[in-house]
């Protein structure tokens, strides 16, 4: 009985996985946007404990967002080095509603130990479900306690902090500045007035629409599975 049970649950998941994969797939886009209004394309720098390619380009401040409803994966330094290249500032990057939320959630990142929090090692990730046409619901917090820049910080996604720092969205990775549409999207803080600090290496992380292909991968191996226990069970 188990089996049979085993193999119906298995058989809906990979169905439900084929139908979701024959809607259209979701993407990312950027609006590049900021002060003076227009684009604002940007590289990152070379800085030692980097973790984005000196040279890539995207747009300052740019508005990050998805055009149909799904899942991202958000990874801490998708390159390696430190995450969070040569700063000694404390910086935080969080996605959701609210901060206090994110963190509860594990929905966060962190460059040092801040309010209890372990740093996060790169290759840290997090999955969260968005909404189509939407902001990706990602902010930074930077400067905490103080360390430089007068004080802490807030820049969430398509907002502008000249004069106190600014980030850095690129679509996959290129020399020109690219808004999409692409599954792979690269964010990097530049945590002091801006552009005397423009490596934008002070919290790195990269934002990922997971391929539905290892979803159904997934799904018809729990089918195998129930079916070869099914088989096995003396009958």
């Amino acid at each position: 009985m188990l089996g049979k049970q085993l193999v119906k649950v298995a058989m809906l998941f990979a169905v439900a996985v084929l139908w979701s994969t024959g809607a259209a797939q979701a993407d990312l886009f950027i609006i590049p946007q900021g002060t003076p209004p227009g684009p604002r394309p940007d590289t990152f720098k070379a800085e030692t404990g980097a973790s984005i390619p000196a040279g890539t380009g995207g747009f300052v401040d740019g508005d990050l967002f998805t055009n149909a409803s799904t899942t991202l994966i958000f990874t801490y330094g998708p390159f390696g080095g430190t995450g969070h290249g040569d700063s000694t500032n404390l910086n935080e990057f969080w996605v959701g509603a609210n901060r206090t939320d994110a963190e509860n959630a594990g929905h966060a990142f962190y460059t040092q130990t801040i309010n209890g929090h372990a740093p996060s090692v790169v290759g840290d990730s997090f999955a969260v479900g968005v909404g189509a046409g939407l902001h990706v619901p990602f902010c930074y917090e930077y400067d905490l306690g103080g360390a430089t820049g007068g004080g802490s910080h807030t820049l969430c996604n398509s907002g502008v902090d000249d004069n106190n720092g600014a980030y850095l969205a690129q679509i996959g990775l290129g020399t020109t500045a690219n808004a999409g549409p692409g599954r792979i999207a690269y964010l990097g803080l530049s945590d002091d007035p801006f552009p005397a600090d423009n490596d934008f290496q002070d919290l790195t992380v990269q934002v990922r629409v997971p391929e539905p292909g290892s979803l159904l991968l997934l799904g018809f191996g729990l089918a195998g599975l129930g079916v070869a226990g099914w088989r096995r069970k003396p009958r």
